[in-house]
C-alpha cells in the first residue's frame, strides 16, 4: 500500500492524546494535515507539541467540524494540483477524529479498504452496543433508520467519524453544504444519491467514558442542523397542511346539503378545492425555504404531476375511511399523515433534484 497518502484530522480543543496520535500515524508513514478549528489560545501547547513534519492548518474562529475539514481538503486539492498527475503523491485522504475515538490501527485498514474500492466512501464503522454511551447508540439508531428511509442506502454508523476516499472526490466533497456536523451527513446524502457506494470497515469502540464527554457534539443544535431539510419540509408541509384542512372542513359545513342528490360526495369536492390551494401554498414554500429552487414551469409541471397523483391517492384513502365509524375530521388527519412521508421522497429526488456537476 502507498504510504504517500494523507490523514486530516480536524482538531477542536484537543487534548495531549492528539500528540500521541499524531505519532502513531506518522509512523505508520502517512502524512498528516492537522486542521485548529479555533481552539484558542489555552490548546495552543498542544499543536506546538505536534511533530514538525504535521502540516498544520489554522481557523482563527471556530467554524465547525464540517468547516475544518474542507479546510484540510482544500489544501490536499491545491497540492495535488502544482504536480502533474502521473507524479501526484496523494490520492486517498481518511477523516479521522482528533479525541482518540479512531486508532491508527484501524484508520489504516479504513485507508488500505479505500484503496481497494476507490470510487465510494469507506467507512469505519462502530459495533452498536452496551460499550456505545446510550446517547451515542439512540442517536446513531435514530439517524440510520431515518438515512435509510430518505435515501434507500443501509450504512451501520451513520455518525462515524472515520471515512477514507479518493482525491477524485475532493471537488464533489468541497460542493456538500454545511459547516458542522451535518457536513457528515451531507457526504452520506451525496455518495447515497450518485450511487457511489459504501464499504464498511468494522473497527473497535473506544470512549472516554460512558457519557463520551470529549466528544463537542451538541445534541439539540447539532441534530437540527443534521435533519434541518427534512424539519423545514415539515415546516412547510405543516403549514400547508393547515391552509388545506381548515379549507376542508370550511369547505364541507358550505356545500353540505346544498342539494338533495349529491353526484359527487361532498368530502370529494371539498377535498380537491382545499388540495388545490394548499398545494399552490406547499410549492411556493418548498421552492424558496426547502429546496432553494426558483419556481418555473418545468418544477411547477412536474409538482403538478405529483400532486395530482398524491390527490388521488389522498381521495381514495380518505373516501375507504368513510366506511369507518370515525369522524370525517379524523380521517382527514389520518390521511394527510400517511402521505406526508411519500411526497418528501418524490420532491426531494425528482421535483426539486439538483443537476448533477
Amino acid at each position: 500500500m502507498s504510504k504517500s497518502n494523507t490523514v486530516i484530522i480536524p482538531a477542536y480543543r484537543p487534548d495531549t492524546r492528539l500528540i500521541g496520535l499524531v505519532a502513531e500515524v506518522l509512523d505508520l508513514g502517512y502524512s498528516v494535515i492537522v486542521v485548529d478549528d479555533g481552539s484558542g489560545a489555552a490548546h495552543a501547547p498542544v499543536f506546538r507539541s505536534l511533530d514538525p513534519r504535521v502540516i498544520q492548518l489554522c481557523h482563527q474562529k471556530n467554524r465547525g467540524k464540517g468547516a475544518a475539514i474542507k479546510t484540510g481538503l482544500s489544501y490536499v486539492l491545491e497540492e495535488n494540483a502544482k504536480t502533474p498527475d502521473e507524479f501526484r503523491q496523494i490520492r486517498f485522504v481518511c477523516i479521522m477524529d482528533a479525541d482518540g475515538q479512531h486508532t491508527p490501527a484501524d484508520m489504516d485498514r479504513v485507508m488500505t479498504a479505500a484503496e481497494e474500492n476507490p470510487r465510494g466512501l469507506t467507512l469505519g464503522v462502530r459495533e452498536v452496543s452496551k460499550k456505545m454511551p446510550l446517547r451515542s447508540r439512540l442517536g446513531n439508531a435514530i439517524t440510520r433508520g431515518i438515512f435509510l428511509l430518505l435515501t434507500s442506502a443501509k450504512v451501520s454508523d451513520t455518525q462515524t467519524g472515520l471515512r477514507a476516499f479518493s482525491v477524485d472526490l475532493i471537488p464533489a466533497m468541497l460542493q456538500v453544504e454545511g459547516d458542522r456536523y451535518e457536513y457528515e451527513m451531507g457526504v452520506l446524502a451525496y455518495v447515497a444519491r450518485n450511487r457511489l457506494g459504501f464499504t464498511e470497515v468494522p473497527i473497535a469502540t473506544l470512549y472516554e467514558d460512558r457519557q463520551n464527554s470529549t466528544s463537542h457534539f451538541r445534541v439539540i443544535r447539532d441534530s437540527i442542523l443534521i435533519y434541518k431539510g427534512l424539519f423545514k419540509f415539515a415546516g412547510s408541509s405543516f403549514f400547508s397542511f393547515l391552509v388545506d384542512y381548515v379549507a376542508f372542513i370550511t369547505l364541507v359545513f358550505l356545500l353540505r346539503g346544498r342539494g338533495d342528490a349529491e353526484v359527487v360526495p361532498v368530502e370529494v369536492i371539498a377535498n380537491i378545492l382545499a388540495r388545490f390551494m394548499s398545494g399552490t401554498v406547499n410549492y411556493l414554500l418548498n421552492c424558496r425555504l426547502v429546496f432553494h429552487r426558483k419556481p418555473s414551469f418545468k418544477t411547477a409541471g412536474e409538482y403538478a404531476l405529483l400532486a395530482v397523483t398524491i390527490l388521488g391517492l389522498n381521495t381514495g384513502v380518505l373516501y375507504l375511511w368513510k366506511l369507518t365509524p370515525l369522524p370525517i375530521a379524523v380521517c382527514k388527519l389520518f390521511t394527510e399523515v400517511c402521505m406526508f412521508l411519500a411526497n418528501y421522497l418524490v420532491q426531494k429526488k425528482l421535483v426539486f433534484r439538483k443537476k448533477r456537476r
